[in-house]
């Protein structure tokens, strides 16, 4: 097996630590204001890969097997939602209950996925509304960044998703 930040053995952990399980020493240590501040340039560049694009690009599927743009701006701040806000924010509730499902993409430990293939047919949620979802994930978790313990974590998943934003 390759040695790699995802190997599992004796020394490591896996990037999303189980009970029982400690974060991996190869998650250094990331001051939360840094952290907060790459995750929101990420976040950033993100969108300016989207500026060359009309609205009407956004909701495009060129194939079965790759996602619309619309669908994947969607995801990624389901991503945060579902793996640190629900985890850390007790009373989070999500702008919309059917985002759980329609913008999972394969974690079916967390519930069912909409069809990869038919992505590209929903005209609702409206690029605009994606757009709102991602400000108020933003906001959520650079608020949640903000409030991490004097050590620097706010939990094990989100040290753990901290070692994958800072790389």
């Amino acid at each position: 097996m390759p040695r790699n930040n995802f190997a599992v053995g004796p020394e490591r952990a896996p990037p999303v630590a189980d009970a029982g399980w400690r974060v991996a020493p190869a998650w250094p240590p990331v001051e939360a204001r840094t952290l907060r501040e790459r995750f929101l340039a990420t976040r950033a560049a993100t969108l300016a890969l989207c500026a060359p694009l009309e609205i009407e690009d956004y909701g495009l599927q060129s194939m079965p097997d790759a996602s619309p743009v619309k669908w994947h701006l969607a995801h990624t701040s389901w991503f945060f939602e579902e793996f640190l806000l629900r985890e850390h924010e007790p009373a989070y509730e999500s702008p919309h209950v059917a985002y759980r499902t329609l913008f999972n993409s394969y974690y079916q430990g967390v519930g069912e996925a909409f069809p990869r293939p038919d992505r590209g047919k929903l005209s609702r949620p409206t690029v605009a509304v994606v757009l709102r979802f991602r400000r108020h994930v933003e906001e959520r978790v650079s608020r949640l960044l903000d409030e991490v313990d004097s050590q620097g974590r706010c939990g094990q998943r989100a040290a753990a998703l901290g070692g994958a934003l800072v790389r």
